[in-house]
């Protein structure tokens, strides 16, 4: 028995193969743990896909409800300036829908003869990943997408390696699926190409499985009559404990290049600054505050920390340490003579994140 491609669990359940007449058998195992399902016969071979002509062939109305799908999915994060990368572009009539509003860097991955009319709307084109990197060693891109590619390819987990050399650790990534079988009436999709059956949760555990964070998932999205039901999704690289812990650093630095003081040194301040302060730069640090008497003098680190009153003239901008008490404590502060203007809040360092495209 073979483990799911997607959580690697052994325990699967053989589905009943359809013994209609005209239908060509095929075996199916979804896995106990996920939910995924998927093919045990033989894959379409690669040239079977360099063959392929029209990939994207159909009617102009539905061609252009799911490029409009797509866009609207897009609109938060397309911006110019971008280096985009869509895996499995077809012709490239999303790209050349993108470049028409924005001035952006456009590069296709597409093994069919698609290719060749996708190069005349794009910046380039290759065939495969190999083919990208040798053309390109230090290749990265800001965004990602792929579009109804996945269920076609044998060992994912090879492929989004391949996605993740292609990262930075801010690169985002957009891509979609059929959701199950594609079809809400449908119990399996039986089209020969397609090698997997994704559910939403064996998704997210394949992404994760494999270095991604997914920040957006739904379904229900258009592909075609017979897959109105995708399921898309919107992940970046997961960054790991000491990435976190820089990247926070570095927003906190970033706001505060000249100094600032901390108004509160209660349970957010432990939790979430003070695991910071040992790595800051020297000096950046000049006070800390709070009106509870009892820490009057305590030293977190080697600070005292004093009553407000005490630096309501240094001019120093002031990160208030606390998300309940935060509009309490800007009152306080406004009352001691602290210009708003010099008022930060725990949001300002931890958060929102970068916007993630719309699922």
């Amino acid at each position: 028995m073979n483990a799911c491609p997607c959580c690697a669990h052994t325990a699967a359940q053989a589905l009943p193969e359809d013994t209609t007449p005209g239908i060509a058998p095929r075996a199916f195992q979804r896995c106990d743990r996920c939910g995924h399902v998927w093919s045990l016969a033989a894959a379409p071979s690669g040239a079977y896909y360099q063959s392929l002509v029209g990939r994207n062939a159909t009617d102009s109305a539905t061609l252009q409800a799911k490029l409009d799908g797509r866009i609207a999915s897009l609109r938060s994060v397309l911006r110019d300036g971008l280096r985009i990368l869509e895996v499995g572009c077809a012709e490239g009539a999303l790209g050349q829908r993108i470049k028409q509003e924005f001035q952006v860097h456009y590069v296709g991955l597409e093994p069919s003869k698609d290719a060749d009319t996708a190069r005349q709307v794009l910046d380039r084109v290759h065939a495969s990943h190999d083919e990208l990197l040798a053309a390109d060693p230090g290749a990265q891109f800001d965004l990602i997408l792929s579009f109804h590619v996945l269920e076609h390819i044998p060992d994912v987990a090879a492929e989004l390696a391949a996605w993740g050399r292609l990262c930075t650790p801010a690169t985002q990534l957009l891509l979609e699926v059929p959701h199950e079988a594609g079809h809400p009436l449908l119990a399996l999709d039986r089209n020969a190409e397609h090698v997997h059956q994704f559910s939403t949760a064996s998704m997210a555990t394949l992404l994760r499985r494999h270095g991604f964070t997914v920040q957006q998932l739904s379904t229900g999205h258009f592909e075609s009559a017979v897959y109105p039901d995708s399921l898309r999704l919107a992940a970046r690289p997961s960054l790991g404990a000491a990435q976190r812990q820089a990247a926070l650093l570095a927003r906190l630095e970033g706001l505060f290049p000249d100094g600032f003081a901390i108004y509160g040194i209660g349970g957010d301040f432990h939790n979430y600054l003070l695991p910071l302060l040992p790595r800051l730069a020297p000096g950046r640090l000049r006070a800390l505050h709070d009106s509870n008497a009892e820490r009057f003098g305590q030293c977190l680190p080697a600070l005292p920390a004093l009553p407000i009153t005490a630096f309501a003239n240094s001019g120093l901008p002031v990160l208030i340490a606390s998300a309940r008490f935060a509009s309490a404590i800007r009152q306080q502060l406004g009352a001691a003579g602290m210009p708003a203007s010099l008022l930060f809040d725990l949001s300002d360092v931890l958060g929102p994140l970068p916007a993630a495209a719309a699922a």
